[in-house]
């Protein structure tokens, strides 16, 4: 029987400081030469622009987006390799991949657009089958089901076989729920409570360990 584990992106494979180098350090810094004013007045400006939007809406994560929105030219890539040396993927990760990839399918469900996914897990990516850019690939926030849904249509598995596993309480446990994923909220600060949250990928990777052997004992 196929199964396929999903995993997000941004603080569940990969630390956020690269990310957050970009958006909340690198884009205010072009704004600040762009219109000559202090780098902390560019903060609070930018970032403000970034709330008026929010993560509910696509545009908060296309930087393309952003440049175009504050006349800011320079080109993204270059932009994106500035803060290279902040990529990081977690230990725990790369060991959850590892005791994963001869059982399952393992895929990237993440809402980030392909100019950082494309440089953030560039190095591991021969793990996954698919990775899919709710954003790039199909034009959508992963608040939506029908993300959850074209992924399954993509992977031809059905939900009972298809666990994922993300940070985001909503995007990564409570959608996925609505369509019957077997759907894991990643907790590394240690807020929330219950059956389906986990502390770290390790034990992410205990669970499904356990699962598997329980399945083949019967």
């Amino acid at each position: 029987m196929k199964e396929v584990i999903s995993f997000d992106m941004d603080g569940t494979l990969t630390d956020k400081k690269f990310a957050d180098s970009v958006w909340r350090d690198g884009i205010p810094r072009l704004y600040k030469e762009k219109y000559e004013i202090e780098l902390e007045e560019a903060v609070k400006l930018v970032e403000s622009e970034y709330e008026k939007v929010g993560e509910d809406n696509i545009e908060w994560y296309d930087i393309n987006y952003w440049m175009k929105y504050f006349d800011l030219d320079f080109s993204v890539e270059d932009l994106l390799k500035m803060y290279e040396d902040k990529i990081k993927i977690f230990p725990d990760a790369l060991e959850a991949l590892d005791g994963l990839k001869d059982r399952y399918t393992l895929v990237v469900s993440t809402n980030a657009m392909r100019e950082f996914v494309d440089i953030q897990i560039g190095g591991i990516k021969d793990y996954f089958t698919y990775i899919f850019s709710s954003t790039s690939d199909l034009g959508m926030v992963k608040k939506e089901t029908k993300f959850y849904m074209e992924v399954l249509k993509e992977v031809k598995v059905e939900p009972e076989n298809f666990y994922h596993v993300g940070d985001h309480s909503i995007f990564d446990q409570e959608v996925p729920k609505k369509v019957g994923i077997n759907a894991y909220l990643l907790d590394r600060e240690g807020d929330y409570e219950g059956d389906h949250v986990v502390r770290d990928l390790r034990e992410f990777l205990e669970i499904l360990k356990g699962m598997y052997y329980g399945n083949c004992d019967e």
